[in-house]
């Protein structure tokens, strides 16, 4: 006969409040449960976001589509190019807080979210500050689709350096992402009204001040210069 008292006790607060069951977590959702758990034990978020006119780089996108011959407009993943190359200039964003010290990445590696049927998922473009518009576009691209598959590589969905998410394809006009694991911002795209749109920024306050992340987003959203048809 085993002493009852010997055994661990489970306190009543311990316990979800009503009977149920479990359901075992998918690895998307292990993965999202632990970038909710590093924002909120680690991060210290603040938000802002500023409207923008989307005229010009609606056009621009366009004209790329055109000029590659693609079958999808490339806006989003134009945009998340210029954020990555925005990053190069201000590598302050491209950055952690670590043993209470800035650690400064070497390279830019971009975290887009992509919504692969009832997952979220983050897939990366690494090193992607060495990537042109066309090369960037491609490896995006193959991301986005192998998502959808199911096939992504693990190394294709970890290390993020900063983050891309948007919500237009709902339309959604304004959303506030989470911070992906030891990143400083995360950008959010929101859906056109007319030719107005919002672009917000989620950003760590330990490593960015609102001015950092406000000429972040007025470098992302100033009028692109047309590219050279090799580009």
């Amino acid at each position: 006969h085993r002493d009852l008292h010997s055994f661990p006790t489970r306190r009543s607060s311990d316990l979800p409040p009503e009977p149920g069951s479990t359901i075992q977590l998918s690895p998307p959702a292990r993965g999202m449960l632990r970038t909710v758990s590093w924002h909120k034990s680690d991060a210290v978020p603040g938000y802002l976001e500023m409207s923008w006119d989307t005229t010009a780089w609606v056009e621009y996108a366009g004209a790329f589509q055109k000029r590659r011959g693609l079958l999808f407009n490339p806006l989003l993943s134009l945009l998340a190019w210029r954020l990555a190359h925005a990053a190069v200039d201000q590598p302050l964003v491209n950055s952690t807080i670590f043993a209470e010290q800035h650690w400064l990445y070497d390279h830019v590696n971009l975290g887009f979210t992509v919504q692969a049927g009832p997952n979220l998922t983050v897939v990366v473009v690494r090193e992607a500050e060495k990537l042109d518009q066309g090369a960037f576009v491609s490896k995006l691209t193959d991301l986005q689709h192998r998502a959808m598959r199911n096939s992504l590589r693990p190394e294709e969905t970890c290390g993020a350096t900063i983050g891309f998410s948007s919500m237009a394809r709902w339309p959604i006009t304004r959303h506030v992402p989470v911070l992906l694991p030891n990143t400083a911002i995360m950008i959010a795209h929101a859906a056109a009204s007319l030719q107005n749109a919002c672009m917000g920024a989620t950003y760590d306050h330990r490593v960015l001040n609102g001015a950092d992340a406000v000429n972040l987003l007025r470098s992302m959203t100033l009028t692109p210069v047309p590219a050279s048809p090799e580009s």
